[in-house]
């Protein structure tokens, strides 16, 4: 009979422990977990996504751009070597497993333990601290239907009997809720060092990914860094695009005999590089003699 009450009782139960304290704990750690799972998959998703970028951006990219530029010039080499190391890099990303050992999986692994200590305590609500519950309410319930009995129906031992049952009950409840929220405490106080290995480790992906992009395609960001400074400062009239390097380099011979010899001389005020100043193209300046077959031109003052 007394098992079958605890049953019944026990389907009756919810899953909801009456105590503040943990109720509180319990909600910050859920909190918590739900962040801490959120990173982790965004750590996973970052292998994905650079190996997409690589794939979808860069490959694509560098080689519709060797292959469709229409001048053979230095421009066009670099374009086809970042084809193809944007290829290698591809590959790379694509057949690249980490070691479990790396800095980036152990810090990986610090966020997963303390997942597991919080799923640990959970575990311990739905069950040590909810049987506890479960206990208590029955014989709460079983201790109210026999005083609420009168006359010759009342049995003042068997009231006694549960009574003591019911306080017993109570104090096993109580130390359960001792037990538990001290465990859920110790896990909460752990919290910062779970988030800070997220963190480092989100960031020391992209980081190993970017520096793997750098290595790989060092050649091209060099062009860019060489370039790059003298191509802003020119204005979008392009009246200043006048002797760039690579601005007409590798044109049919007829275009090139047909461009005036002023054009083809560097002017006055031209940057290194062969870059003419913007400013400079714009002011009144004298034209340079026809270039001489026999003898190059004077270099930019």
């Amino acid at each position: 009979m007394m098992h079958k009450v605890k049953r019944n009782v026990a389907a009756m139960s919810t899953h909801t422990i009456e105590n503040a304290e943990v109720q509180d704990y319990r909600q910050r750690l859920e909190g918590a977990a739900k962040a801490l799972k959120a990173g982790l998959e965004d750590i996973a998703a970052t292998e994905r996504n650079w190996t997409a970028l690589v794939g979808s951006n860069f490959v694509h990219f560098s080689d519709r751009f060797a292959t469709s530029y229409p001048d053979a010039d230095p421009l066009r080499d670099v374009a086809k070597e970042t084809a193809t190391s944007s290829l290698a890099l591809l590959k790379t990303f694509t057949g690249r497993v980490e070691s479990t050992t790396s800095q980036h999986k152990r810090m990986e692994a610090l966020v997963r333990a303390y997942l597991s200590e919080i799923e640990g305590v959970d575990k311990d609500i739905k069950t040590t601290l909810h049987a506890a519950k479960v206990e208590l309410d029955m014989y709460a319930k079983k201790l109210e239907a026999l005083q609420a009995k009168t006359g010759s129906g009342r049995d003042e031992s068997k009231i006694g009997r549960n009574l003591e049952k019911f306080e017993a009950a109570r104090a096993a409840y109580d130390a359960a809720v001792v037990t538990v929220t001290a465990r859920q405490a110790a896990v909460w106080a752990r919290r910062a060092v779970a988030f800070r290995a997220l963190f480092v480790s989100y960031f020391q992906a992209q980081g190993s990914a970017m520096s793997q992009c750098l290595s790989t395609l060092g050649g091209t960001f060099g062009f860019v860094d060489e370039h790059r400074d003298a191509l802003a400062q020119l204005d979008t009239e392009m009246t200043s695009w006048v002797g760039v390097e690579g601005g007409g380099g590798g044109g049919s011979p007829a275009a090139a005999s047909a461009a005036s010899p002023a054009a083809l001389s560097p002017a006055a005020g031209s940057t290194p590089g062969g870059l003419v100043d913007a400013k400079g193209a714009t002011e009144s300046v004298t034209p340079p003699a026809p270039l001489s077959p026999a003898a190059p031109a004077e270099p930019a003052a």
